[in-house]
């Protein structure tokens, strides 16, 4: 089920707003700590993905510069692979993402997705919530 806790949506905003890919906020909190402060219950395993660009890997690469090409993800398309890189090719986080994904006491995912015109970040956060525990 579609869960309604904004923690997802909050970090996937500040991952951006930032410039940086991870599981930990700018100012130390923690995904759990975040998840309870905006109502969430019991506990919440949290996937990370980002694509695109921070301000500072754009401004080292000279993009935007005349004859300098680089590529933005386009949020739809960019959101399919991530999601499919943690199902199918996530040896390197030894499967972890799609453990979470696939874990059968997760009952609810809550999304969040920010983009700035250069970085995506999505953020899925799952937890053996029910749809009303979580809002």
């Amino acid at each position: 089920a579609l869960g309604s806790n904004s923690a997802a949506q909050h970090h996937a905003q500040d991952m951006v707003k930032h410039g940086y890919g991870g599981h930990w906020w700018t100012d130390g909190l923690k995904p759990y700590m975040v998840y309870s402060l905006t109502g969430g219950t019991s506990y919440a395993a949290e996937n990370v993905a980002w694509s695109g660009w921070t301000d500072k890997e754009w401004n080292a690469s000279r993009c935007g510069q005349l004859l300098v090409n680089c590529e933005v993800p386009q949020p739809r398309e960019a959101i399919e692979e991530l999601q499919w890189a943690m199902m199918y090719d996530d040896a390197d986080s030894d499967w972890g993402h799609r453990d979470n994904i696939l874990n059968a006491s997760h009952r609810a995912v809550n999304i969040g997705i920010a983009f700035n015109g250069k970085m995506l970040a999505w953020r899925p956060t799952l937890c053996p919530c029910s749809r009303r525990a979580a809002s």
